[in-house]
């Protein structure tokens, strides 16, 4: 076990998970550790030197682009002048090295033809006559998606500047212009055409094509999902060729992917903050999204006199990493499940009306950013994800979350806390006692919740999904949430007044994860936070005192 802990310290998750591997299955937990965190992959090909008209352009164009990826965390493979013997050996090593859930990139410069509907990208050594040699001197386009599709990559996003105008179909009996549009593109599949299908794309003035110009422009800004990147791409190069070029996208991603995911003005480690869900009149709890079959029934009595109130935020920068905080108004609630509720656990029982002070609660999940700028690059051995610096810090124990807020409280002066399995619940349910705070039907989960079923098996950065009642995101799934507690088998004799119950002994976490199943993200759910296996799952949501 030690020799795990180690390779922990050291990023080496598939090989720890190798050692654990039997203990794991033992205790129904190898499922959820069997899958590392997703890797940034990027083929990056450009073809100049044809042998049969060259173009100025497109090796620029990959070095740029081959730079521009790797600053954003991209491992690249960067191929100049791509030769026909060489076409099936680059491409399949590449996806050999493709592990689920992996977000890859294939970006490509050079000429492009269609035949017969089919797209094809000729190698620089191509000698194409007739139709037929096509195939045999040309990456075809269509197999390629079919083996990245085959490799259960979580994000495939093609990148093709490849409709220069060539000569090699001038001859052809079904001759066409630039690029076929595809009958469809595989599933949770993004492919962006440098133009239209059936037109050309300029090569560019300048050191780079016209397209892969305006793409290393915008790349690298934060804070835009990939499509809408793309769209400003898309405009860019509409204004600059007069209409005459229009970039081309197919497919749709799963989910949101950023290629630098943040605040486009301010670098912080939290997403711009959303406007502050309405507060709670004297005698009514805040409501819940519109749901069309489940309501969430707000029942706690909450005290709003001289003290926080639902709906107030708070913003604290260290360094130039800034957070949000939400008020979480004083009250008292029924902590636990009833035993009718579907999903519970006889350890979320028996129910129990607990009072809680205000205080304030963290708007998200503490991020790898806001980690490093409180604890200092010597912490990042915690950071097992490499989804970056807007994604929650994970490897999360309790002792290391007691120095984070520990930390924290000494760069600001304030109270910072760990929250108590009271206080967390109380904050998560924001009124309610419903399963979630928006009610008891899971097909609205997704609205709210990075899990098993929507997750593709990755973490992903904190506030893409809604927030609770009281402004809180990520309440369910994406990372789990260690609090300050002791681990018991039932709340008999549990405290009533909000406080923390035992300080040794196996910690609580909160709220489920990304590979989490539907029941474990529910307000209610608890469960133990193993040392070593759970808090490669887990994270922290920090709480204030007033």
């Amino acid at each position: 076990m030690d020799m795990c802990v180690m390779a922990i310290s050291r990023f080496s998750v598939r090989r720890c998970l190798g050692w654990l591997g039997s203990g794991l299955l033992a205790v129904g937990l190898w499922g959820q550790l069997s899958v590392a965190e997703a890797a940034r992959l990027a083929l990056v090909i450009g073809n100049k030197d044809y042998l049969l008209s060259p173009l100025k352009n497109p090796v620029n164009d990959a070095v740029a682009m081959d730079k521009a990826l790797r600053q954003l965390g991209f491992n690249v493979t960067l191929v100049r002048n791509l030769r026909r013997d060489d076409i099936g050996r680059t491409l399949e090593t590449f996806t050999n090295r493709i592990q689920p859930g992996d977000d890859v990139v294939l970006f490509y410069a050079g000429h492009g033809l269609q035949v017969k509907g089919v797209n094809y990208l000729p190698a620089v050594d191509a000698v194409i006559k007739v139709e037929a040699d096509v195939p045999l001197n040309s990456i075809n386009l269509s197999q390629w998606l079919e083996r990245l599709d085959e490799s259960k990559a979580g994000v495939k996003l093609l990148l093709i500047d490849a409709c220069r105008d060539n000569p090699y179909t001038r001859s052809f009996r079904s001759a066409q212009r630039g690029l076929a549009k595809l009958d469809a593109a595989p599933s949770g599949t993004l492919l962006h055409f440098a133009t239209r299908p059936g037109s050309v794309a300029a090569d560019g003035t300048g050191s780079n094509g016209l397209y892969t110009s305006y793409l290393l422009k915008h790349l690298s800004t934060p804070g835009v999902p990939v499509e809408s990147m793309l769209k400003r791409v898309a405009a860019d190069v509409r204004q600059s060729s007069q209409n005459d070029q229009q970039p081309w996208m197919e497919g749709a991603l799963d989910g949101e992917f950023f290629f630098r995911p943040g605040s486009v003005t301010v670098a912080s480690a939290d997403p711009p903050p959303p406007t502050p869900a309405a507060p709670p009149t004297p005698t009514q709890t805040p409501a819940p999204p519109p749901a069309p079959a489940a309501t969430a029934k707000p029942t706690a009595s909450m005290s709003r006199v001289g003290g926080i109130q639902a709906g107030q935020t708070d913003r604290e920068c260290i360094k130039d990493v800034c957070f949000s905080l939400v008020g979480i108004p004083a009250g008292r609630f029924q902590m636990g499940s009833p035993e009718q509720e579907a999903g519970r656990w006889e350890h979320e029982g028996p129910t129990r009306t607990v009072t809680v002070s205000g205080f304030w609660m963290g708007q998200h999940e503490v991020t790898q950013g806001l980690w490093r700028a409180v604890m200092g690059d010597g912490a990042t051995q915690l950071m097992l994800s490499r989804c970056g610096d807007h994604c929650p810090v994970i490897g999360i124990g309790r002792g290391d979350a007691q120095e984070f807020a520990e930390a924290l409280s000494k760069l600001t002066g304030k109270r910072y806390i760990v929250p108590s399995e009271a206080q967390w619940e109380y904050a998560a349910r924001a009124g309610t006692t419903t399963r979630w705070s928006f009610g008891d039907e899971e097909r609205h989960l997704g609205e709210y919740a990075w899990y098993a079923d929507n997750s593709d098996k990755r973490l992903h950065p904190t506030g893409q999904k809604k927030p609770n009642p009281w402004g809180l995101y990520d309440v369910y799934g994406n990372a789990w949430e260690i609090v300050r507690d002791t681990w018991h088998d039932s709340y008999t004799d549990a405290p009533t007044d909000g406080s923390a119950w035992g300080a040794s002994g196996l910690a609580v976490a909160r709220g489920g994860s990304w590979d989490s199943v539907h029941q474990s993200t529910r307000s209610a759910n608890r469960v133990r936070s193993l040392p070593l296996v759970m808090s490669l799952f887990t994270g922290l949501r920090i709480a204030r005192l007033p």
